[in-house]
């Protein structure tokens, strides 16, 4: 069972500055960031372009001022008490803070409700920790650099990298979170509450506050560890959240604030969907217009989200809004997008006299192989793809990847998908260095076999896996795939073809691998899932349906028609059945099939499209 964990830090743009000015000698208890003036905010390092602009897009839409002029986005605890709010325009919140003198002459003119400005509304135990903050320092404002965020975010990662071998950014803008993929690595520390107990008390001698939970899904323990806090001060930090929000979530009881607090959140498997149920809909991680809609339509809760009907969804919200649906529901995967190590596994051989053959690589291949499986060993990790990268004497590179479909520490396997791989390298010119770096995934949880029976050592999971390696690494990655269900009612789009190995540019590790070599080499018949009251469908499908030449434009028994350049002549016509989409899809669809039985013997699979009256052939019986 796939086992995730969420790292969540509250208020992580102040917690990132916090640090930065500490690591400086500073000490700043009275914190707020603002945005630059738009167009100045523009300098982004190469390679982060797109994710810093999706930060300030998503920005704007929280904060619609931050468009116009510098605006507060995040402030400390001890700046909201002193009244500085995110959302403020940057000139107001100076001036509450730092407020402009008064002529004694003049103020006996103004009129009285206009006198002193009113307190910003506190808790009464912190009234005289206002008091003090005001006499002793003022708020020191500085300027949001999302860049700057995610360089801390992605720093930290190294602190988790002992309790995960896979370690991910959130994948949302402005992310506050890390994934770690704990899948198998909770008995190595005594039990997923004692790894993240540990985890926790590392990040908290390190300075940083966080929360934790632990589920089977990304969706769920996204929503567990962002659910909204009901005091004010800690509602403000949260992600940057709309002040609309904020105050809907401090309407809910004290009670439900109280049970999502807590620092840890260990979901037993198979039951995240029952407990997101009860999360406010915010934290289904919709986009803003489409949470805008659904709080017109009432839908308050993710329990009442999901009761909603799934077909109706498409014409309501949008493309991201109902991947996310079905993310929560667990219809769809969702992979973590590792983040790269400071000390990746990796060896490195280079001489001076180059390697002139196959033979040369293979052996300098073996070498590298088997020191990069002593480091797999002692990280207690395995190889899910390995990356070669070899420099000819001319200085020309070549990359040669290489992937498993179960991730594995065995030397043998690993130099045996690499030596496949070499095979199709157009290699002319000796070899002078070769550099290898190794994709490191959590080890699968292995099973105790039967010391007397003929045939326990035996796995057909395995010797599938094994085979599927050798051939995708042989043929290429896009030779051996499986297939991908869509819930699309037009036959041509209703699957697609997944290869079963990631492609060497993919980053994402397919964790359902373990069950998809499982499924077949399922040996029990009633293990197999059918699908029940499903509709004859043709085993072989045309890639593009064929038009149907025929004298008569209503087919019916004993009409003779021209199917790729053959006569044949229908006996029996069995149908209609019609496929259509809704309205809103960009191409509408609306056809009738039929199953038509020719003279010969063999079956098609006809439609009539229904807005121009022609006939195609779709698919073919056997």
């Amino acid at each position: 069972m796939k086992r995730v964990l969420c790292i969540r830090f509250p208020n992580w743009p102040i917690q990132s500055l916090q640090q930065r000015l500490h690591s400086e000698g500073e000490c700043q208890p009275l914190l707020a960031l603002h945005t630059a003036a738009p167009g100045s905010s523009d300098r982004v390092a190469p390679g982060m372009a797109s994710d810093v602009e999706a930060d300030w897009k998503s920005l704007r839409a929280i904060f619609p001022t931050a468009s116009i002029g510098p605006t507060v986005v995040a402030v400390s605890r001890d700046a909201w008490l002193a009244g500085v709010r995110p959302g403020m325009p940057l000139a107001e919140a100076r001036s509450m803070v730092q407020p402009l003198s008064v002529n004694p002459r003049t103020r006996h003119r103004q009129p009285p409700q206009h006198r002193t400005h009113p307190p910003p509304t506190v808790p009464t135990n912190d009234t005289a920790h206002v008091a003090n903050l005001a006499t002793t320092s003022r708020v020191s404002f500085h300027e949001w650099m999302p860049e700057s965020d995610r360089h801390a975010l992605a720093a930290l990662a190294e602190i988790t990298r002992r309790y995960a071998p896979v370690v991910g950014m959130d994948s949302m803008p402005l992310p506050d979170s890390l994934m770690l993929d704990i899948t198998g690595c909770g008995p190595l520390f005594g039990g997923e509450a004692a790894l993240a107990e540990l985890l926790l008390r590392d990040l908290k001698l390190a300075g940083w506050t966080a929360r934790i939970a632990v589920a089977d899904t990304i969706a769920a323990i996204w929503a567990l560890t962002h659910t909204e806090h009901s005091r004010p001060e800690v509602r403000s930090n949260s992600r940057m959240s709309t002040s609309k929000t904020s105050r809907r979530t401090s309407s809910r009881s004290t009670d439900s604030a109280q049970l999502y607090e807590l620092p840890i959140q260990i979901i037993p498997p198979g039951m995240h969907q029952q407990e997101i149920s009860r999360l406010p809909v915010a934290a289904s991680r919709f986009p803003l217009k489409d949470l805008q809609i659904l709080t017109h339509l009432g839908i308050r809760s993710l329990g009442q989200l999901f009761r909603l009907p799934r077909a109706d969804l498409p014409a309501r919200l949008s493309a991201v809004a109902v991947a996310r649906f079905h993310q929560l529901l667990s219809l769809t995967d969702e992979f973590i997008d590792p983040l790269p190590e400071s000390n990746p596994v990796a060896a490195a051989w280079s001489s001076e006299h180059p390697a002139n053959s196959f033979d040369d690589i293979r052996q300098v291949l073996q070498h590298l192989v088997n020191n990069v499986a002593e480091q797999l060993t002692r990280r207690r990790v395995a190889c899910s793809v390995l990356t070669c990268n070899l420099t000819c004497a001319s200085g020309k590179q070549l990359p040669l990847s290489a992937g498993v479909v179960k991730p594995t520490q065995s030397a043998e396997l690993m130099f045996e998908v690499l030596s496949l791989r070499l095979e199709t390298l157009p290699l002319f010119e000796p070899v002078s260095a070769i550099s290898m770096a190794v994709q490191a995934a959590p080890i699968p949880v292995s099973r105790q076999r039967d010391l007397f029976s003929p045939t326990e050592h035996i796995r057909p999971q395995e010797e599938l896996a094994t085979l599927i390696a050798r051939l995708s690494n042989r043929m290429g990655p896009q030779s051996v795939s499986t297939i991908k269900i869509h819930a699309d009612p037009r036959p041509e789009h209703a699957m697609v073809l997944v290869p079963v190995i990631a492609t060497a540019d993919s980053t994402a590790r397919d964790p359902q691998a373990e069950h998809l070599m499982q499924r077949l080499t399922e040996s029990d018949p009633d293990a197999i899932p059918h699908l029940e009251g499903t509709l004859p469908r043709p085993l072989r499908l045309l890639a593009t349906p064929q038009q149907i030449a025929s004298h008569d434009a209503n087919l019916r028994p004993a009409t003779r028609i021209s199917v790729l350049g053959q006569q044949k002549r229908i006996v029996e016509l069995h149908g209609p059945e019609r496929i259509q989409t809704a309205w809103w899809t960009d191409e509408p669809c609306h056809r009738d099939y039929y199953r038509a039985m020719m003279e010969t013997g063999g079956q098609l699979w006809i439609f009539r499209e229904l807005q121009s009256g022609n006939w195609f052939l779709h698919g073919l019986f056997d």
